[in-house]
C-alpha cells in the first residue's frame, strides 16, 4: 500500500512543473525592465545595509548598464536582490569581506551541485511582485466567509445524494443545475479574491524551490550575517502542508487538471482551497519572507561568482580618511579599455584635456569601481583604496525643457545637492564633476567654481573636469593638476592616458593641419597662439 501511495505521489509531484535540466546562461539577455528589477531595493530597503546611491549617480554612472554585465541570475527575485545589494553603499569592511568571502563560497558550491541549478531555475519564471507585497509590504489576503464556501461544497453532495436516491433523470437535471451555480459561484470567487488565488500557487512554487535550495545549502550558514537561513524542517513541513495546492487547473499532467476542472465545476474547488490555505499562509508570512531573501540572495551571490570567475579584480580598502588610489583601473564596459592610476591623498583632482580624450571616461570609471567595491567588495583594478563615505556625481547635466531648467541652472541645483550633502558627511566622499558650471560665462565661472571645489574637498576628495587651467593657480592649495593629452595621430589622436601635472604639449593645431584644414587658416591660429603664449 506504501508503494502505491509513493507512486501516486511521485505521479503528482510537484516537481513535474519545473524544467530542471536547463542549463545556466553565462550572460542573461533577457529584457530588462529596470522599474520591476528595482522594486525589491525601494519598497524594502530595510533588507539591504548601507546608504542607498541616488538617482542622478546611479543614471550618470550608467549602472543599469553594468548591472546587465554582470548580471548571470537565473530567477527574478535573484535579479532585484542583486540590483539592491549593487545600489547601497556599504562602509564597513568586515560586512564587505564575510560577503565576498560568502559569495566566494556559494559560487564554488553551486558549481558541481545540480541542485542549486534546479532550485533556481523551478523559480525562473514565477512572478515576483505578488510575493513582495504578499510578503515584504504585508498586504492581507481577502477574507471570504468559509462558512459560505464550506456549505457551498457540500450542498453537491447532497444534491448528488437526492439524485441518486431518485434516479437517472433527478440525478443529470440535479447535476446540471450544480454545475450551473458553481459556474456562477466560481466567477463571483474570482472577482472577489482577484489574483490573490493565484498568489497561494505562487507562494507554493516559492517554497517547493527554496526547499531544494535549502537542502543544498546543507548545515553551511551563509558567511554573513545578513541572512538567517531558515530551517530546513520548516519549510518541508509547510511544502507537505501546501501539497494540495499543486492539485489545480493548471496542472502539467493533463489527467490531474482536467479532475481539477471537473471539481471545480461540481464542488467549488478552487474556493474550497483558498479558504483552507489563506490562514495558514498568513500566519507562515515571516518564513515565507526569509524563504524569499535566501532564494534572492543565492541566486544573486552565485551570479556575481560566476561574473568573477573570469574577470580580473582586486579587493579595495577602505580608508576613513579623504584618500583615493587606484592603480590600473578599468571600466567593465569599454573593451580593451585602457588603464589608468590615480593617487590622491588630502588633496582633490583638477582633470583638462581636449573633449573626447578620455576625461568622463575616468570620471565613470572611477565611480563605477567605487560603486563595486563598496557594494560586492571588488574593483576592475589592480588595487584601490576608497574612503568610507559615499559617492555623488554631476556628469550628465542637461537642459530640461519639460522643467523649464536651463543647463546652468539644472548644474547649480545639482551641486548645492552635493555641497549639503558634504555638510552632512561623517566620512570623507567621492565628489565626480564634469566640466563645471560650463553653462555659464567665463569669469563667474571661474570664480564659482573655485569657491565651490574649495568647500568639496575640505573633507572629501573631489575630481572634476575643466577646459579652465586657471583654477589651478586658485586652488593649487588643495587639488592636484591631471591632463590628458593629444597624441598629434590623425588615426589615434589621444592615447586616454592620465599624466601629472599640466599639459605641456599643444597638439590640437597640429591636428586640424593633419585632417586637411586649409594652410591659411592653420598659419593664422598658429601665429595667434605663439603671440598669446599658449603653443
Amino acid at each position: 500500500m506504501k508503494r502505491i501511495f509513493a507512486r501516486f505521489v511521485d505521479f503528482l509531484r510537484l516537481d513535474s512543473l519545473f524544467p530542471w535540466q536547463e542549463h545556466w546562461a553565462t550572460k542573461n539577455r533577457r529584457h530588462y525592465d529596470f522599474r520591476v528589477i528595482s522594486r525589491l531595493s525601494r519598497i524594502a530597503p530595510q533588507v539591504f545595509p548601507g546608504k542607498r546611491i541616488d538617482d542622478v549617480t546611479w543614471s550618470d554612472l550608467c549602472m543599469d548598464d553594468v548591472f546587465r554585465k554582470l548580471d548571470r541570475t537565473t530567477s527574478l527575485i535573484g535579479s532585484q536582490y542583486l540590483y539592491g545589494l549593487m545600489r547601497f553603499s556599504v562602509a564597513e569592511t568586515g560586512t564587505l569581506e564575510n560577503r565576498l568571502a560568502a559569495i566566494k563560497s556559494l559560487g564554488d558550491s553551486a558549481e558541481g551541485d545540480e541542485r542549486y541549478h534546479a532550485a533556481l531555475i523551478s523559480l525562473k519564471n514565477v512572478p515576483v511582485s505578488p510575493l513582495t507585497r504578499l510578503l515584504l509590504e504585508r498586504r492581507a489576503l481577502v477574507e471570504i466567509n468559509k462558512r459560505y464556501v464550506y456549505g457551498w461544497s457540500l450542498l453537491p453532495i447532497i444534491g448528488l445524494s437526492i439524485g441518486l436516491a431518485f434516479g437517472g433523470k433527478a440525478l443529470f437535471g440535479i447535476t446540471l443545475i450544480l454545475i450551473l451555480i458553481n459556474f456562477i459561484a466560481s466567477r463571483l470567487f474570482e472577482q472577489l479574491v482577484e489574483s490573490d488565488n493565484s498568489d497561494l500557487y505562487h507562494v507554493l512554487q516559492l517554497v517547493s524551490g527554496a526547499k531544494i535550495l535549502r537542502e543544498a545549502l546543507g548545515n553551511k550558514e551563509y558567511l554573513d550575517s545578513e541572512t538567517a537561513l531558515p530551517e530546513l524542517s520548516d519549510i518541508t513541513a509547510m511544502r507537505r502542508k501546501l501539497f494540495a495546492l499543486s492539485l489545480n487547473q493548471g496542472h502539467p499532467n493533463l489527467m490531474v487538471s482536467n479532475a481539477a476542472y471537473l471539481l471545480n465545476l461540481l464542488f467549488n474547488y478552487d474556493a474550497l482551497l483558498y479558504c483552507i490555505f489563506r490562514g495558514y499562509i498568513q500566519k507562515r508570512i515571516p518564513l515565507l519572507a526569509s524563504c524569499l531573501h535566501m532564494v534572492g540572495k543565492s541566486d544573486a551571490y552565485i551570479s556575481v561568482a560566476r561574473y568573477l570567475k573570469n574577470t580580473s579584480y582586486c579587493r579595495p580598502s577602505i580608508t576613513t580618511r579623504p584618500t583615493l588610489e587606484f592603480e590600473a583601473c578599468v571600466h567593465p564596459l569599454i573593451e580593451k579599455c585602457v588603464p589608468n592610476s590615480l593617487s590622491l591623498s588630502s588633496k582633490s583632482a583638477l582633470l583638462t584635456g581636449s573633449n573626447m580624450s578620455g576625461k568622463s571616461t575616468l570620471l565613470r570609471t572611477i565611480g563605477v569601481n567605487f560603486v563595486l567595491g563598496r557594494s560586492l567588495f571588488f574593483c576592475h583594478a589592480k588595487s584601490a583604496v576608497l574612503p568610507a563615505g559615499e559617492v555623488m556625481t554631476s556628469i550628465n547635466r542637461t537642459d530640461v525643457m519639460s522643467e523649464s531648467t536651463s543647463l546652468y541652472m539644472a548644474e547649480l541645483l545639482r551641486l548645492k545637492e552635493i555641497l549639503e550633502a558634504s555638510f552632512k558627511s561623517d566620512s570623507a566622499s567621492i565628489f565626480l564633476i564634469d566640466e563645471i558650471y560650463r553653462g555659464t560665462n567665463t569669469v563667474e565661472r571661474i570664480a564659482s567654481s573655485s569657491a565651490v571645489l574649495r568647500q568639496l574637498s575640505s573633507q572629501s576628495v573631489c575630481l572634476v573636469t575643466t577646459h579652465d587651467v586657471e583654477l589651478s593657480e586658485l586652488l593649487n592649495d588643495s587639488y592636484q593638476l591631471w591632463h590628458f593629452a593629444e597624441t598629434g595621430d590623425v588615426e589615434r589622436p589621444f592615447d586616454f592616458k592620465l599624466k601629472a601635472g599640466l599639459n605641456s604639449e599643444r597638439n590640437a593645431i597640429k591636428l586640424m593641419e593633419r585632417v586637411g584644414y586649409p594652410a591659411i587658416i592653420v598659419d593664422e591660429a598658429r601665429a595667434l597662439a605663439n603671440v598669446s603664449g599658449k603653443a
